[in-house]
């Protein structure tokens, strides 16, 4: 997935490239300036395989990237719960036998993604300002575009030595956001929370169109005008984890976590097997994260407790506090720092998040 593709440098059109094109002339001349229109354009990269011409990777020189440390310390992964640790394991970086690569066969792979992740997205970005410049020249006669750039999630590049997306981490969970409206706030970031599911509304809203029913999103054009107005509505995430539970007894190197068909009670030692939920019950099999301004809340549909250092912990909670751990490191629901004060934090956000997702 992570090399250059010479074949791709002789000036033939990439389909990103194309898009960006036909875009672009829809907005320099087939769009009449007097009518209302919705343009819809999908480019593919930077999703993987990472296949772009020389000149992007040439960016980015091999020697010139470097690993964070952070994502070289497999002990940031000693206090995740079971089932955040199954998420982390089947998407480990392995060779063709499938062994899970470690140590300086780790960080090889690891530099060799990085580089052709960020020649991927400087690709894009180049294809998005083909588009963009197009509707400078059309809000220059008169007409107000309203630009709305989203991704549909976000992706691990070696957080907790993982890769890819299916996670309620923040790197998997946070996709760009990016609204430009000529009546609203200009070159300003905005840090309340908001969900794609914001974006439906915001756009009906902004065409001046009335929803048909209830929606599940609330509008955010009065964030698009005042970037600090205020907003109290947390961000869900959510998604099956059927798979890691089926996955077999392996754990992740530095995973304490283990399987939790075999985790045993860390007082009794008797066997743990976790009820699953009913199957009448629409949350069963899933995974749910929400997010406020300041802390990201886990939750796995089911109960248990594994084994661990430090003692038993929660199968199912984690808790994170984003502004004092933004890359969450620390999971405030272990018991080697679990404090009444998590524990109140987390009962709030789990009722909240129940509120949110009941059947």
């Amino acid at each position: 997935h992570c090399w250059p593709r010479p074949a791709y440098d002789d000036g033939e059109d990439l389909p990103d490239q194309a898009i960006a094109r036909w875009g672009a002339s829809l907005l320099d001349g087939e769009l009449p300036l007097d009518e209302r229109f919705f343009l819809a354009l999908g480019f593919y990269r930077p999703h993987a395989p990472w296949h772009v011409p020389t000149r992007y990777f040439d960016l980015y020189p091999a020697d010139s990237i470097q690993v964070p440390s952070f994502m070289r310390e497999q002990q940031d992964r000693h206090d995740l719960t079971v089932l955040g640790c199954r998420a982390m394991r089947t998407e480990r970086l392995k060779d063709a036998e499938g062994n899970i690569l470690t140590g300086a066969a780790w960080e090889t792979a690891m530099r060799q993604i990085l580089r052709a992740y960020l020649a991927s997205v400087s690709f894009v970005d180049e294809q998005l300002g083909v588009v963009l410049d197009a509707v400078e020249r059309r809000r220059a006669q008169g007409d107000r575009v309203v630009v709305v750039l989203l991704s549909d999630h976000g992706y691990f590049l070696g957080e907790k030595l993982g890769t890819q997306k299916q996670k309620l981490f923040e790197p998997a969970a946070r996709a760009p956001l990016i609204i430009s409206d000529p009546l609203g706030a200009q070159d300003v970031d905005c840090e309340r929370v908001v969900s794609l599911l914001d974006v439906y509304p915001t756009v009906l809203e902004m065409a001046g169109i009335r929803p048909t029913g209830p929606l599940d999103g609330e509008s955010l054009v009065p964030l698009v005008r005042d970037p600090q107005a205020p907003r109290d509505r947390p961000a869900i995430t959510s998604f099956s984890y059927a798979a890691y539970v089926d996955a077999g007894s392996e754990v992740a190197a530095g995973c304490a976590a283990g399987d939790p068909s075999t985790a045993r009670d860390d007082v009794t030692r008797t066997p743990i097997t976790p009820p699953r939920p009913s199957p009448a019950d629409p949350r069963a099999g899933m995974s749910f994260s929400i997010r406020n301004e300041r802390y990201r809340y886990h939750w796995y549909a089911l109960e248990g407790l594994f084994e661990g250092p430090g003692g038993a912990a929660p199968l199912h909670e984690e808790l994170y506090d984003l502004d004092d751990d933004p890359d969450e490191r620390v999971n405030l629901l272990h018991p080697t720092v679990l404090t009444p004060a998590a524990r109140t934090i987390a009962d709030r956000l789990h009722r909240e998040l129940m509120s949110r997702v009941a059947v």
